[in-house]
């Protein structure tokens, strides 16, 4: 599972950047496969997104930027797939190396947090890899135990923990870390974003939602005229992908016109839309939602994470809303539920 959270949300809900520090931080890196190409810093503060295309000389880029708060930053690649990862705000002086195809791997000098960040990655790299969610959870929550007081404990928790969509556990977790190891940048959106799904999901219909259709036009995806609708929202860096497209298939095969299919990209970009789902050879409608998760496109729809199912039946009503396609299988199954399920 992927959190979509605050890395994706942060840059797709925030207004204009407007530069308002007389600070600043300073990045140097050395990446080696990375070649002469422009790369894009993107990063979000209090004043909006900052999002600045630098050119890569021989595996080398420098860039200066301003962050008054913490936050977190993503250098990105000519074809938009991700360098680097890390936290910075305005002082730091930040190095880093490693390879063009271990984004994971790459080591930081020069910021506590972004050091200290990369080590508990490199630490539990077999699971990110294996992308073992519940395992690497533990490993979370238990490393937020030990470090109540380390910064580190809510970038794991609001960016690499897997059920960001619970938000009972994620406030019982950000209860134990103390204040002044939570930013208030970071925390003051993922407050925002909880109270958002909290008022979309005690609404219990669904009604219809306007996207970009893979054809090149604008289409309504509505759910009347089928016993059920299944919508699939995705994103870029899911784990497990050609599994669930598959798994889906099988779905639609066994109820036949009595489902109707419809998969969602959430990403605010479509680098690897098309090439994706040709390759995962389906049939049903394919849309895009400009703007990102909480783009006015998907007003009535709130993602922390995905993948994410929703489940409807001919009369709006959500039987399902959650991120497991075997508990919505087990709701189909049964005939659909009355109240939705929630997760």
């Amino acid at each position: 599972m992927k959190q979509l959270k605050l890395i994706v949300i942060l840059l797709t809900t925030a207004m204009m950047f407007a530069a308002c520090s007389s600070d600043s931080f300073r990045l140097e890196a050395r990446i080696e496969g990375l070649g002469t190409q422009n790369v894009q810093i993107v990063y979000a503060t209090s004043d909006g997104v900052q999002s600045d295309w630098v050119t890569a000389n021989d595996d080398r880029l420098s860039y200066e930027g301003f962050a008054p708060e913490l936050t977190v930053l993503q250098v990105l690649d000519s074809d938009n797939r991700l360098i680097a990862r890390m936290a910075v705000k305005n002082g730091d002086k930040l190095k880093f190396r490693g390879t063009l195809t271990d984004p994971m791997g790459i080591e930081f000098k020069g910021s506590d947090a972004s050091e200290e960040w990369s080590k508990f990655i490199k630490e539990n790299k077999e699971l990110y890899d294996a992308g073992n969610q519940p395992m690497l959870d533990i490993a979370i929550e238990k490393f937020i135990r030990e470090n109540p007081d380390n910064v580190v404990s809510t970038l794991l928790l609001l960016f690499d923990y897997g059920s960001l969509a619970n938000t009972d556990a994620i406030d019982k977790l950000l209860g134990t870390i103390n204040d002044d190891a939570k930013p208030l940048f970071l925390i003051s959106t993922y407050q925002t974003l909880r109270n958002e799904r909290s008022k979309s999901e005690s609404n219990n219909h669904f009604y219809m939602l306007d996207l970009y259709e893979s054809t090149g036009k604008w289409s309504t995806f509505r759910a009347n005229g089928h016993s059920f609708s299944l919508l699939w929202l995705w994103s870029r860096d899911d784990a497990k992908h050609r599994a669930t497209a598959d798994s889906i298939k099988q779905l639609a095969k066994s109820y036949g016109k009595r489902l109707q299919v419809a998969d969602v990209l959430v990403d605010g970009d479509t680098t690897v839309w098309r090439a994706t789902f040709k390759a995962d050879s389906t049939d049903w409608t394919h849309f895009w939602a400009p703007g990102g998760p909480n783009g006015r496109y998907m007003n009535t729809i709130s993602t922390f994470t995905t993948p994410r199912y929703l489940l409807i039946d001919s009369l709006g009503i959500y039987n399902y809303r959650g991120e497991s396609l075997a508990e919505l299988t087990k709701v189909l199954k049964a005939g659909g539920k009355k109240s939705p399920k929630k997760k």
